[in-house]
């Protein structure tokens, strides 16, 4: 694609193209103002004006040749009229035909001047009746421009063209920069998850060339998100077949060892079902990015009472209200599940459970009753704490990043903090995104 950091051809045609729209618009509105408001009171004017000049210059011609008239006053000899034969007068002319004779009594036959026109502004012939002259029939011209209260027209002709051109520009940049861009912004979702899709590459050319370098990063993105999940997948599997062997292995000398050695038996056995724990969340996170989760209302309280039925009795403690709320029911119960697995396995039970609404945001907490934070930098999910305790660094591994993925899906995060019971406070918080509910 060429680099074109400037309007090119087809941008400055568009734009030509909706000024001339403009101006053709705020042109017939200016005439369709012309003919509503203003044509009665110009009509007004006219008549009164052409009463007032035709009066006066039959009167003169009764006393002096037409020849003597005073310059600027123009006269035409001819009975046919100054235009050629067969002339029908327009709808401006009858009208003022009919006002003069309704108003003011003067009946005379009035023609308008056809191309060429005698002057630039316009005008008409109006034929004289001089009964005490012999002669020829006579025409007195009645340009336009001598009317004063016509000042106005040729502002409002120029005020029609800047009108029009601000318009199509305003046109202009709505369709070809404004709308571009909106659509843009509403395809690049902060919430999105790879594969991104790519932007439409349309507006002027700037902004073409912005969006052709965004797509390329994209691509980039959606490339390197397929090189991840592949990755996660590969170990994932690969791992799982020799830990199945490991576990057949060690089922076959479980019988062959010593009292001794059962406790060691026990600590390697113990040892591979957390790395088998480690390969089932490495391919949950390889799973994660596949396609976002489907939302449907459950009742919170009946899936964390099916969530802590799954454990010992008197392990898990629940304290959450009947709430009806729109989520990722699986992805709900494996989050609980790795907080509680955490909580249980690194603190002591029971671990509480509570859940409160608050405004438009879902406020789930899991508290333990462990050893507790040694220092706030824990908190943070960006830094490593300088010196924790080693078991408490379970916070930091696979099973927190699928809660907070879960967590950012819903428009919300993850907050770890010191809880009142000693240990740690989990706080899942959840907000309604944009177009989707989260209460019923």
């Amino acid at each position: 694609m060429p680099e074109r950091t400037r309007l090119d051809s087809r941008d400055w045609l568009s734009w030509m193209l909706a000024c001339l729209i403009g101006v053709g618009l705020s042109g017939a509105l200016l005439w369709l103002l012309l003919i509503t408001l203003l044509e009665p009171w110009l009509l007004d004017e006219r008549a009164l004006r052409t009463n007032r000049n035709v009066r006066l210059v039959e009167k003169v011609l009764e006393s002096l040749p037409a020849e003597q008239l005073p310059d600027g006053v123009i006269i035409h000899r001819g009975p046919a009229g100054p235009e050629h034969d067969g002339h029908v007068p327009g709808h401006a002319d009858v009208s003022l035909m009919t006002l003069l004779a309704q108003r003011y009594g003067l009946r005379r036959e009035i023609l308008g001047d056809d191309p060429p026109l005698t002057d630039p502004w316009g005008g008409f012939w109006i034929r004289l009746q001089t009964p005490r002259l012999a002669g020829p029939t006579l025409w007195l011209y009645q340009p336009e421009r001598l009317a004063s209260n016509l000042w106005f027209l040729p502002l409002l002709r120029s005020l029609a063209v800047v009108i029009g051109l601000s318009g199509g520009s305003v046109l202009f940049l709505r369709r070809r920069v404004e709308a571009p861009l909106g659509r843009m912004l509403d395809r690049l979702d902060s919430d999105s998850r790879p594969p991104l899709p790519l932007l439409p590459e349309q507006g002027v050319a700037p902004l073409r060339v912005l969006t052709f370098r965004i797509n390329r990063l994209l691509e980039s993105i959606n490339d390197t998100e397929r090189a991840r999940t592949s990755l996660l997948r590969g170990v994932a599997h690969d791992l799982t077949s020799p830990q199945t062997r490991l576990t057949l292995r060690l089922e076959s000398l479980r019988e062959s060892l010593g009292e001794r050695e059962a406790a060691s038996f026990e600590a390697i056995e113990n040892d591979l079902r957390q790395l088998s724990q480690i390969t089932a969340q490495l391919g949950l996170l390889a799973d994660a990015s596949r396609e976002r989760p489907r939302r449907h209302p459950i009742g919170l309280d009946d899936l964390c009472a099916r969530v802590a039925g799954s454990y010992p009795a008197g392990s898990v403690h629940l304290q959450v209200p009947r709430l009806l709320v729109v989520v990722d029911a699986p992805g709900l119960e494996r989050s609980l599940c790795n907080l509680i697995d955490n909580a249980l396995e690194y603190g002591r039970p029971p671990v509480e459970i509570s859940a409160r609404r608050q405004k438009n945001q879902l406020l789930l907490r899991v508290e333990d009753r462990g050893q507790g934070l040694m220092t706030p930098t824990l908190l943070t999910m960006t830094s490593p704490p300088p010196s924790t305790d080693r078991q408490r660094q379970r916070h930091r591994g696979l099973g927190l990043a699928i809660v907070e993925q879960f967590c950012r899906d819903h428009g919300g995060r993850l907050r770890l903090e010191p809880s009142a019971l000693g240990g740690l406070c989990a706080t899942l918080q959840l907000s309604a995104r944009e177009g989707q509910a989260l209460f019923i």
